[in-house]
Order: structure tokens, then C-alpha cells, then sequence
């Protein structure tokens, strides 16, 4: 009776076994579509700890995805990077240790653009990107994302300007085929100064 009873228990572990063996094959058949390659329009990765490494997704457009970190042992797991592609384009979004953007890497349709921002306010400090008109543009801005100071290039010259917190401009330099010229500018954006002077 005893031994009957071992070969019972046996017999249920054994087709509890194949049981998950089959569940697992289901599994993986069901993503996989042909040897070496799996398709499946959500994937999630974790950790030892069962907390979230990573997250990648289709969309309509093209992918999304998320990997995941932390600053300090014990702190919730927050985005680190986040991936985009479209038919534009892709992007890389970088975050700080409380979930805040810091940068971005995009590739838009004039080309490429790196954006910084400040992660008090959330607002962009620096932007450097290639421009429609043949040419590359970098911005400086306040905490605020008030515009201070931009350079800009193109085919046939280049250019910068100062500008007042009250988006007044304070400085003009330009440069072109003919030449260039610097402005000077008042409180109230009225120009000063000009060189060389405009007859």
C-alpha cells in the first residue's frame, strides 16, 4: 500500500513537471515565429528583485521603451532613459533621480537636436540643432526658458544675438556675402549703435 502510494506521488509530480514544461513551450511558441527570432508587441524585463528593468513596446508609429534605475538602495525604481521611433525619426529622453527630464536627443525631420533642461523648472537651458535653412542653431537660455543668447549658421553666413530678460534684443552680429554688421540696442530695443552706419 505504502509503495503504491510513492508511485502515485511520483506519477503526480511527473505529469506536473510536463504540465509546466508544456505551459513553458506554449509560451515561447507562441511568441516565437521562427528559430532564433521572437516577435511580440510588449516586452518587460525586471530585475532579481522583481522591480522593473526595462519596458519595450510597439505603437503604431514604430517603438517606445523604458529603462529603469535608481539612485539609492531602498528608493522606487524610476525612469532613467526613454526610447521613442517613429517615421520621423527617433528619440532619447534622460531623466534625474527623481523622474525629472534632463536631456533629450531627437532626430526630427530638418535633422538632428539636443535639448537640456533645468531640472528646478523643467525648462530648457540649452538647445543645439540642425536648422531648415541649411545651416545649425544654439540657444541659451534662462531658468525660465526665456531666451538670452542664440548663434546661428548657414550657407551664406552667420549670426548671434543677446537678448534682455524682457525679450528685448541687446546685441546684433551678423555676417553674410556682402559683409556683416553689429547693433546695439537700447532698454526699449531701440537701436544705438550701428556698424557699419546705414546711410
Amino acid at each position: 500500500m505504502e509503495q503504491r502510494v510513492l508511485r502515485l506521488e511520483r506519477a503526480v509530480m511527473t505529469q506536473r513537471l510536463l504540465l509546466l514544461a508544456a505551459i513553458a513551450l506554449i509560451a515561447i511558441l507562441g511568441f516565437r515565429q521562427s528559430p532564433g527570432e521572437i516577435k511580440t508587441t510588449s516586452l518587460q524585463i525586471v530585475n532579481k528583485q522583481g522591480k522593473p528593468a526595462a519596458l519595450f513596446y510597439g505603437t503604431e508609429e514604430g517603438f517606445g521603451g523604458y529603462l529603469y534605475g535608481r539612485a539609492v538602495e531602498g528608493a522606487d525604481y524610476q525612469p532613467a532613459i526613454k526610447l521613442e521611433g517613429s517615421r520621423v525619426g527617433g528619440q532619447i529622453d534622460l531623466f534625474d533621480e527623481n523622474g525629472r527630464q534632463v536631456i533629450e536627443v531627437t532626430r526630427g525631420t530638418d535633422g538632428g537636436a539636443i535639448t537640456i533642461f533645468n531640472n528646478k523648472t523643467n525648462r530648457p537651458v540649452a538647445s543645439v540643432y540642425a536648422d531648415r535653412d541649411d545651416g545649425a542653431r544654439i540657444e541659451l537660455n534662462a531658468t525660465d526658458g526665456s531666451e538670452r543668447l542664440f548663434l546661428q549658421s548657414d550657407l551664406i553666413g552667420a549670426g548671434m544675438k543677446m537678448i534682455l530678460p524682457r525679450g528685448i534684443p541687446a546685441l546684433s552680429l551678423y555676417s553674410s556675402l556682402d559683409g556683416g554688421y553689429l547693433a546695439l540696442y537700447d532698454e526699449k530695443g531701440n537701436t544705438v549703435q550701428r556698424l557699419p552706419k546705414s546711410d
